[in-house]
């Protein structure tokens, strides 16, 4: 039990990190913004798609900040597009048994809305910045062989759930 609750805390110690570090370079670009809004009030968003978007410095630098947090012995942490949808995922170093992957599942899921919180940042960022009109974000885990063990999907409705908890 004690290291499931580690294997949690660790989670959500990195999800922090992602929220914080997204609000920041949203705090930042959104100046940017704003003066190339009004000097243009007609031109197209920056990014087509999702990969030219995750391949923009900005997402890279927060990216790279992300994962210079996530040092771990329980889960390695990569960010990466799939789809044309951004994948947050938590890999387990070490292989969780067969016996124990219920258990796991189970604590991981057991409370999906409390990642709107961390992913609104990005969809907003997301909607703001391509012309993608269903952007999905994927936070998935996955044992050390590879095999996901919970894939939670969010996509632009947690707008809306994220405005009615404010």
């Amino acid at each position: 039990m004690k290291k499931i609750f580690a294997v949690i805390m660790c989670a959500a110690a990195l999800l922090s990190a992602t929220a914080c570090t997204s609000q920041n370079s949203n705090a930042s670009g959104s100046s940017n913004t704003e003066s190339s809004s009004s000097s243009a009030a007609d031109s197209s968003k920056k990014f087509k798609d999702m990969k030219e978007y995750f391949e923009s410095s900005d997402v890279q630098e927060s990216i790279k900040s992300i994962k210079d947090l996530s040092d771990s012995s329980v889960f390695t942490f990569d960010v990466f597009v799939e789809d044309n949808n951004l994948v947050f995922e938590y890999k387990y170093q070490k292989q969780i048994s067969e016996d124990k992957l219920d258990k796991v599942k189970s604590v991981l899921g057991k409370d999906p809305d409390s990642n709107i919180a961390i992913f609104t940042p990005y969809m907003k960022q997301v909607i703001e910045e391509t012309d993608i009109k269903d952007p999905v974000m994927i936070m998935r885990y996955t044992n050390s062989d590879g095999s996901v063990i919970l894939e939670l999907k969010y996509d632009k409705s947690i707008l809306d759930k994220s405005s009615a908890t404010e």
